[in-house]
């Protein structure tokens, strides 16, 4: 298991929104790589929206070193005014 606590862009229809993550990935059984963890709100409700005009695929995350991936809020989310939970795969 791996972790990654830092920067990084949701892209979603509406355009990029910067956010600080804390999340921590696996490997599944496809041999593919699943991750779940926490999106930082922020503070203009950015966040929120998105998720709100996300497609059924969720949207997308993007890392520093350009890797991406989709993700959906988690079933575990509290959607509290700090952060939203949030689970996803990396793109092969």
């Amino acid at each position: 298991m791996a972790s990654y606590s830092g920067p990084a862009t949701i892209v979603s229809p509406g355009g990029e929104i910067e956010v600080t993550v804390d999340l921590h990935s696996k490997p599944d059984p496809d041999g593919g790589l699943t991750w779940g963890g926490l999106v930082d709100r922020g503070t203009r409700g950015e966040v929120g929206a998105a998720v709100n005009g996300m497609s059924a695929y969720g949207l997308v995350l993007r890392f520093p070193d350009g890797r991406e991936g989709n993700f959906v809020p988690s079933p575990r989310t509290t959607w509290s005014l700090f952060s939203v939970g949030v689970s996803g795969f990396m793109r092969v």
